[in-house]
This record gives structure tokens, sequence and C-alpha cells, in this order.
């Protein structure tokens, strides 16, 4: 494109990660994104591709919000720390792969008019009479909405306050002469090094040979990834089985 193209759109998207996903997904299903021009900004459309999305809902929520189809695993029992299993009846567990909802989302763009834009798009949308205005390298791109997906920034605190945040990184492995329970989820094992931080442990089996451990952060400073492989190296070796990673999870 030359210098300063102007583009329309009707719906722009800067962000493509679970919430712009799922509402691409909600838009379509009530005919929304017909016959109209779409203008999506994303540094790199495949980042979703690699995290896992986990929720709580009973089966009838599920349905209504159709995402039945993408549910790779679900756990209708929970195991907090060292207590015993219990159910969480009507509630499951229920695990969406990022790259499931990925292309899921890729399909139905395919079908629509779409123009992606593979920038870091790091200002705010301006406003322009009844639509939005962002200024590219090379593109401005008007459209009459935008869904910005992007984390929020925050103000600086005051000496008495902080922000915690929640943040974590884990491994998918696949265990060598190890049976994982299937039925249910261990969730906040609390029973890791704190390191000043609140920091606990999920175990979710995928197979009975394959599951996801995951450390997770609440504090001032998000977790890094050598933080967490040191705490996930720690972790795994107290059940005495090898195993190999087979894919690791973003830090948030």
């Amino acid at each position: 494109m030359s210098n300063n193209s102007i583009q329309q759109a009707d719906f722009m998207f800067i962000g493509m990660g679970a919430a712009n996903c799922l509402l691409v997904l909600k838009m379509h299903e009530h005919g929304l994104l017909s016959k109209k021009k779409l203008a999506i900004v994303e540094l790199n459309s495949n980042t979703i591709s690699s995290r896992n999305f986990c929720f709580w809902c009973t089966q009838e929520e599920l349905l209504k919000l159709k995402l039945e189809n993408l549910v790779s695993s679900k756990w209708e029992q929970i195991k907090v720390g060292t207590r015993n299993y219990q159910t969480i009846n009507p509630l499951s567990y229920y695990h969406i792969r990022g790259n499931d909802l990925h292309n899921k989302v890729v399909e139905i763009l395919k079908e629509q008019d779409v123009s992606y834009y593979n920038e870091l798009y790091t200002s705010k949308p301006l406003v322009k009479s009844n639509s939005f205005v962002i200024n590219l390298t090379d593109t401005t791109i008007e459209a009459r909405k935008v869904f910005d997906s992007r984390p929020p920034s925050y103000n600086l605190v005051e000496s008495n306050q902080s922000h915690l945040l929640q943040s974590f990184y884990g491994w998918e492995i696949s265990a060598h002469n190890h049976t994982f329970d299937t039925s249910a989820m261990v969730m906040m094992d609390f029973d890791i090094p704190q390191n000043n931080y609140c920091q606990f442990m999920y175990i979710l089996p995928f197979t009975k040979n394959s599951a996801l451990f995951e450390v997770t952060r609440f504090g001032k400073e998000k977790i890094t990834k050598q933080e967490a492989e040191i705490l996930l190296k720690d972790y795994l070796a107290q059940f005495g089985f090898s195993y190999q990673i087979l894919e690791p999870s973003r830090p948030l």
C-alpha cells in the first residue's frame, strides 16, 4: 500500500486474543458479519494458538454459548491441594485449546471481506464524527465500530497501594511409566515456594499419559519464564516419573 492510504471498515478488531475471537464467533452466529468489511490489526495472529482457556459452567450454559465443539477436555471433579476429590456438579471445568479457537475463527473469516494489518498498534483510536480512526505505518483505517481486546494500561499507584497481577506459565507433558487420573483436575496446590508472592499449581490431566502442569502467581510482578520453569521442574520431580515437554503455554 502507498503511504497515507485510507481504508474503510465497518468493524475493526485490534488484537485477536480470546476476547475478540469469541466476539467474532458470536457476531457470526447472529449474522452481524454478513456483507460487512472487517479490518484486523494484529502483529502475530498465531499468538493465541499456544494458549489454553479454561472456564466453569453447566452443560446448559456451554450449549447456550455454542462452544461444545471446541472443548477438548472437561472435569467434573476437583482436588484442592492435598484434599480428597470432590464433585463440582452441576458445573464442569472445561478446557479449550487456543489453536482450536484460532482455527475456528480463521475458517469463519475466510467467508468474510477481511483486511489484515500485521502491525503492533500501541496508540488509542481517535474519534472522528461517527467513526474511529487509527494510524498505522502506511495506512489510516476508519471504522464505524472498534473492538479493542488489548490488555489495559494501569495508572501508577500510591506508595500504600499495589496492583495484584495474575500470571501463569505451564508445560504440557507426556509422562513415562505413569498414569494420570483423568476424572479430576488438581487446583490451587500451594505446596510450592511462595517467594513473597501468592503461588500455586494446577494439574489438568488430558489423557492417561499427558497433562498440563501450570504455575499461577498473584503479585505485583508477573512470573517470568525462568522463575516458572524452576518451580515446574521442582514440582514435577516429587512425582518421580520421567517426562517429555510437549507444549509450553505462554506466560501472561
